[in-house]
């Protein structure tokens, strides 16, 4: 039976590193249990991941909800669980429940608030939940002062989300003069809001050099559209 257990939605690859990393401290004892599909659907596993195990995800009411099955012995039993602090996650409520009557020890792993921000009412499901958890894990150190300064009897720890080793954070020097890309690096989906970006930029465009580019990277369901308006922008610019 596994000792320590990260019991996640999805298991994505930037992530890999970092469950690597534990995994080399904990050896057998560690492991992290996740379904293959987020609710957004773009975002799933990388099933290469070290200590990774699948799980069944069951979305509800179009993927508003979700319990997850296949688990339940070894989440109950483990030393030390770590779980996504995520209201919609039906079944973490019932672990939660369970873990706190026999006394385990649960870490809440997640963002601080909702993302409508701190007095979203949702945020009063997040609040119980966090009073159920024995500690909490967020993922900055400025999310930690907020959430401290809300609700300063608990305990709270920051760390990211995802990490590079020492050795890969490597830099090319180049001249100021050549640095003229704009990047987006993320999911190309409405809850990203790149739109939000691109308007942005063409407004600032009559202040900018001509040759700033705006350049989106990533995957989602919104990347056939965001192809086409590549496209579009292209010829008008072109």
């Amino acid at each position: 039976m596994k000792e320590y257990i990260i019991l996640q939605t999805v298991a994505p690859d930037y992530r890999a590193k970092l469950y690597s990393y534990i995994k080399k401290e904990f050896g057998d004892k560690f492991a992290v249990y996740a379904g293959l599909e987020y609710f957004e659907k773009t975002v799933k596993t990388d099933i290469g991941i070290s200590g990774f195990k699948e799980i069944k995800n069951y979305f509800l009411f179009k993927r508003s909800f979700l319990i997850q099955g296949g688990m339940w012995q070894d989440v109950l039993k483990c030393h030390v669980l770590v779980i996504e602090m995520n209201p919609r996650i039906i079944s973490n409520w019932i672990i939660l429940t369970i873990r706190k009557i026999l006394k385990k020890k649960t870490i809440l792993w997640g963002y601080a608030w909702p993302r409508s921000g701190s007095r979203s009412k949702s945020d009063k499901l997040r609040k119980i939940m966090r009073y159920m958890g024995d500690s909490i894990i967020v993922y900055t150190r400025s999310q930690k002062q907020e959430l401290v300064s809300a609700e300063p009897h608990l305990k709270i720890n920051y760390a990211p989300n995802a990490l590079y080793f020492k050795n890969e954070m490597n830099v090319n020097l180049i001249e100021k003069q050549d640095i003229n890309n704009l990047i987006y690096v993320g999911r190309l989906t409405s809850s990203k809001k790149p739109r939000l970006l691109l308007e942005a930029f063409f407004k600032a465009l009559p202040d900018l050099n001509k040759s700033v580019n705006l350049i989106f990277v990533g995957d989602g369901e919104e990347k056939k559209v965001w192809n086409s308006i590549s496209l579009i922008i292209s010829l008008k610019i072109g």
